[in-house]
C-alpha cells in the first residue's frame, strides 16, 4: 500500500488510500523527509520494539502504553496503530521516496473484538 499526505483510512473494508484529505484518514505523512514522523489523525501509533511480528493484542498493548500522534518509523521497522473505530493495524515501512511525501508499507488491519 502506498500513501502520502492524503492518508490511509484503516476503518474502511478494505483499507483505502484517501484521494482527498479527509478527517477520517487514520495514517498520513506530512513531509518528504524520511526522518519525520507518520501522523495518526484519529488514533495513536507506536513503534514496535521487535523482534518478530506482533499480534493484534501486542499491537494494541504497545499503542496503549507508548502511543503518540506522531511517530518516526524507520524503513524496515514495524509500527502499530489503533483507530477511532477500535481497529488495530500493523504496518511495516518498505520505503520513503526522497522526492515525495509518499510511504510504501505492508499493512495488516484487525477488526475490533466481537461484542465491542
Amino acid at each position: 500500500m502506498q500513501f502520502a499526505t492524503h492518508g490511509v483510512d484503516l476503518d474502511t473494508v478494505p483499507a483505502a488510500v484517501q484521494r482527498y484529505w479527509s478527517t477520517d484518514a487514520d495514517l498520513s505523512r506530512d513531509s518528504a523527509s524520511a526522518d519525520d514522523g507518520l501522523h495518526a489523525e484519529w488514533g495513536q501509533l507506536a513503534l514496535w520494539p521487535g523482534p518478530g511480528t506482533p499480534s493484534r493484542q501486542q499491537c494494541a498493548e504497545r499503542v496503549s502504553t507508548h502511543g503518540a500522534e506522531w511517530v518516526h518509523v524507520p524503513v524496515g521497522r514495524i509500527g502499530c496503530l489503533t483507530t477511532n473505530k477500535d481497529h488495530v493495524a500493523m504496518f511495516k515501512v518498505i520505503r520513503y521516496p526522497d522526492d515525495s511525501f509518499q510511504v510504501t508499507a505492508h499493512v495488516t488491519v484487525w477488526n475490533p473484538p466481537e461484542g465491542s
